[in-house]
């Protein structure tokens, strides 16, 4: 098989969706995960917006259709992506694709863009020179702050998840 195609990242989608079939409703319920959510999407839905604000959106789209492979967006892309991430996913109330649109380009990649609310840093934090030079000094900086402040918020969820997982390992 090659790179980004086949078995690893259904095999990992396939896992998320155990362990949300599995431990979903005890995960909500614990304490502080449901806060952590909803500041993870709020979060999102900011930086989301500010992104389509300052044309980076636009950028992106454009890239991602009209470059061989999706531009950044490539087919193997998804492979960095884990169960955790996955199953933050599906606690923000995501669908998970596991079927791609192009061959070329990530599972994840939609017609408008990344189909995931949470989403591996990089795919968060990369800004090409295209984006770069686009952007003033101000909106780059304040583009970077927003980005961080998401990555932020997921790297507080994921850990509370991780810690939950494991203390059901132990068991």
């Amino acid at each position: 098989m090659t790179a980004g195609h086949g078995p690893p990242v259904l095999e990992t989608i396939a896992r998320a969706r155990s362990i949300w079939d599995e431990h979903g409703g005890a995960i909500m319920s614990q304490p502080g995960i449901p806060e952590h959510v909803d500041e993870l999407r709020a979060a999102i839905r900011s930086n989301r917006a500010l992104m389509k604000r300052l044309q980076v959106v636009r950028c992106c789209s454009r890239c991602a259709s009209e470059k061989p492979g999706g531009g950044c967006c490539g087919a193997t892309i998804e492979n960095w992506y884990d169960h955790y991430i996955l199953v933050m996913n599906l606690m923000l109330g995501a669908e998970i694709p596991d079927e791609r649109i192009n061959e070329e380009s990530c599972i994840f990649l939609g017609p408008t863009g990344c189909r995931l609310m949470a989403r591996f840093h990089f795919c968060i934090n990369y800004l090409c020179q295209d984006i770069k030079n686009s952007l003033s000094q101000r909106q780059l900086e304040e583009l970077c702050a927003s980005n961080g402040h998401e990555i932020y918020r997921g790297w507080l969820l994921e850990n509370m998840l991780r810690e939950y997982l494991a203390s059901r390992a132990n068991h």
